[in-house]
């Protein structure tokens, strides 16, 4: 059973440089059995949701590359947690297996998010809904 509190909220590390600062987004631990098998980037679209999508086996790390994205959560118990991020924040969420998600950009330009999983992605292992399937006022700035 997945809750919201399973989700990791972690900051990641700014290395200064002169030339050009450094983000050190994700650093996989060999003791725990971390590792990184696909990694890929997902425009969002201003204003649009992209909704709803559940993975049975695959853990997500999402880091915004660009714009001011707003995530939304949904457990097995129906609880609803939203997440504002934007690349200035320097987060990394973690979504285990089991959680519902979504995501809009809410800045004026495209968003776009860089996706690090532990398995390769499958078709067969993701649950997907319609946008309205769960309410769309979970994206409004009220909960």
């Amino acid at each position: 059973m997945a809750l919201l509190n399973d989700i990791k909220l972690t900051d990641t590390k700014i290395i200064q440089n002169d030339s050009g600062d450094i983000v050190k987004i994700l650093k996989c631990n060999p003791k725990k059995n971390e590792k990184i098998s696909e990694v890929y980037c997902s425009w969002a679209i201003s204003k649009k949701i992209k909704a709803w999508k559940m993975q049975t086996f695959q853990t997500m790390n999402l880091f915004v590359l660009k714009g001011d994205i707003r995530f939304v959560f949904i457990d097995t118990n129906d609880e609803v947690m939203k997440i504002d991020i934007n690349f200035n924040s320097n987060k990394l969420i973690t979504i285990p297996p089991g959680i519902w998600y979504g995501f809009m950009c809410v800045s004026r330009d495209n968003g776009l998010i860089l996706n690090s999983t532990d398995i390769n992605h499958s078709p067969d292992n993701v649950k997907r809904k319609a946008v309205d399937y769960f309410p769309i006022s979970y994206f409004k700035d009220k909960a």
